[in-house]
């Protein structure tokens, strides 16, 4: 049985698991892009993303991607916050359909404030929420 309290050092450290995942809304399209190419967000959670993409990352990479949207007001509020580029680490990858793959990425470096930016663009509206299991 784990401790209360290696269970509230996880969470500090963020690295507990994430139940809650928000699903990102088509209408206020958000995507990633890096030197590997355009990631399509397909839902958020405190810690990460999970994407999808025509080329396959390794687990453990850590890759520097840039936030893009169809929006220019939500362009400006990812760039005030500064998260218009940040670095991720791939936790895992699965092959979906015909050379498509699903990537679990977790921000890597970002604040507290920024983390809760994200989710609190979910609460605004601008994505649809979506419970899973795990990521």
């Amino acid at each position: 049985m784990v401790s209360k309290a290696y269970l509230a050092f996880r969470q500090h450290l963020g690295t507990t698991a994430q139940k809650k995942r928000l699903t990102v809304d088509v209408a206020h399209h958000i995507w990633l892009e890096s030197s590997y190419g355009r990631f399509d967000i397909i839902d958020v959670a405190l810690g990460g993303v999970k994407v999808v993409a025509q080329t396959y990352l390794g687990n453990h990479c850590k890759i520097q991607f840039e936030v893009q949207s169809s929006s220019p007001t939500t362009r400006s509020m990812i760039k005030e916050k500064m998260l218009d580029t940040f670095y991720a680490e791939v936790k895992w990858s699965n092959p979906v359909g015909s050379l498509r793959y699903l990537h679990g990425l977790e921000f890597v470096g970002l604040n507290n404030d920024q983390k809760q930016f994200v989710l609190d663009m979910v609460l605004e509206g601008r994505v649809v929420p979506k419970f899973l299991a795990s990521v």
